[in-house]
């Protein structure tokens, strides 16, 4: 007669086992009473047979791994057993050989289905793409000449975020941290008024880690899309609050020619190079938009352009950026310089001789550089830039001040936080050191985290204990060593 499944439950494995043997034996011995009955009982035979087969390879495993049952009261739960109960179990004995956690039996394996195995792997933690999307024109409705940078600007912050295609589209994954990290490497992180590098940016900035829920949803407030194309002038496209579900096309940007610009960003000798020597450029040119380019093949590609182009304007200045990723600053400066001498109306190459000439203290080319730039561009910001250290480092204070007056006038001190460093070094020189300080706290305001923050405060701090300016009440007193000279 059949046992009720409670009981049955709460027996051990290996009495369940007996007892099934024994109904089967039971079973066994019932005669056939003719051909159909015969029939009958074999097959009867045939499943007990089985169900036999099963019960001993569940006792057999039940005894070496101490699982009283799936659900049981008494004993182990779907893993648990022994000394631990598991998932839904108790924690009663669930077998004839307990085991201590963590431990395993020779020649046993303590979890044969892998259960426990594949809930310690760790799950990696996929970030959604952001992408956007849309197109560059002239006023003409034609596409550019050629690619053009696309930034996402943060309250005035921007990093690279790609190129547009032949054809004047982009799309761009704000999320990508490789994403057209190479765009910039011609100014190499801009020499700044102390001989450093900036750092990242403050507060949120362009930091999409900072900026996301979690959730697929993006807060873009304050950040827009800009294309910059020397000569030109646009309407950046304003984001808000995207998700990663959103459509990605954000719409056209017009690029508009701006009075008094003598210069380009698109080489004259490009429309004058040989199909082939092209064809290497565009090979380059994709390749160093990689996440990870591969330096020597975008190197052979671009060599092989200006040799079968000498006055390859674009081509050299893009050999140029590659040389500096390379880290072989005076190969790059070479071929900026043969950028130059092609065609001495090209744009991009000028900044990155500027920058090259100030990170090698060379003030007066540095200088000479920057008022070229801004001869054939006057609205090139980073002209201003540069020509404003430049002019420090040569004791020009009254010029240095005029470029980063000309900086914030046309709203791009955020861009350079730096500039409000270079003001207040000039008010300090001049002995106005209540307006230096309202140009270092200035400065603190976009670079909280800097290279020089620690420093320009224990400043602050110093002339506010000295009684020269007036103290402010938000002030701290920072450890770091001042690095301005102090007032006498």
């Amino acid at each position: 007669m059949l046992q009720p499944f409670a009981c049955r439950q709460r027996r051990s494995a290996q009495s369940r086992s007996l007892d099934s043997v024994a109904s089967v034996l039971a079973l066994l011995t019932v005669p056939a009473r003719g051909p159909r009955q015969g029939g009958r009982f074999m097959r009867r035979v045939k499943i007990l047979a089985t169900v036999v087969g099963l019960f001993c390879a569940t006792a057999g495993w039940a005894q070496q791994t101490g699982t009283g049952g799936t659900t049981g009261a008494g004993g182990g739960g779907t893993t648990g057993g022994g000394t631990t109960g598991g998932t839904s179990g108790g924690g009663g004995r669930g077998g004839t050989n307990p085991t201590s956690p963590g431990t395993q039996q020779p020649g046993r394996n303590p979890d044969p289905f892998g259960q426990r195995q594949q809930q310690q792997i760790p799950q990696p933690q996929m970030q959604r793409p952001l992408i956007l999307s849309g197109r560059v024109m002239l006023e003409d409705s034609s596409p550019p000449p050629g690619p053009v940078r696309i930034y996402l600007d943060c309250d005035g912050q921007r990093k690279p975020a790609g190129y547009t295609s032949t054809k004047g589209t982009f799309s761009v994954d704000l999320n990508d941290r490789h994403n057209a990290a190479f765009a910039d490497a011609s100014i190499g992180g801009s020499p700044d008024a102390l001989g450093q590098r900036q750092s990242g940016f403050g507060s949120m900035g362009t930091n999409m880690s900072t900026r996301s829920d979690g959730l697929g949803r993006v807060n873009l407030f304050g950040c827009q899309l800009i294309a910059e194309l020397g000569g030109y002038q646009m309407e950046p496209i304003q984001l808000g609050s995207r998700s990663v579900f959103d459509n990605p096309d954000v719409g056209t940007m017009i690029l508009h020619r701006l009075d008094g610009v003598e210069g380009t960003s698109i080489s004259v000798t490009s429309l004058t190079a040989p199909k082939k020597a092209k064809k290497a450029y565009d090979k380059a040119f994709k390749e160093m938009h990689k996440g990870k380019p591969n330096l020597g093949k975008a190197s052979k590609e671009l060599e092989t352009a200006v040799s079968l182009h000498a006055e390859y304007a674009s081509a050299w200045d893009l050999l140029g950026r590659v040389r500096l990723q390379e880290d072989n600053p005076e190969e790059a400066l070479a071929a900026f310089e043969k950028a130059v001498e092609a065609d001495a109306k090209f744009l991009d190459p000028y900044p990155a001789l500027a920058s090259l000439a100030l990170s090698q203290e060379r003030w007066e080319d540095g200088l000479q550089l920057s008022t070229q730039l801004l001869r054939l561009n006057p609205h090139a910001t980073l002209g201003y830039y540069y020509s404003a250290i430049a002019n420090l480092r040569l004791g020009h204070l009254e010029a240095s001040k005029k470029s980063v007056l000309e900086l914030k006038e046309k709203g791009a001190d955020k861009k350079f936080p730096q500039s409000h460093q270079i003001l207040g070094m000039i008010h300090a020189q001049q002995g106005l050191y209540e307006q230096a300080a309202v140009s270092f706290r200035d400065f603190l305001t976009i670079e909280p985290d800097g290279p020089a923050a620690q420093h320009i405060q224990r400043q602050i701090y110093e002339w506010e204990s000295l009684g020269v300016i007036e103290k402010q009440e938000t002030a701290a007193a920072p450890v770091a060593p001042a690095a301005i000279v102090a007032p006498k």
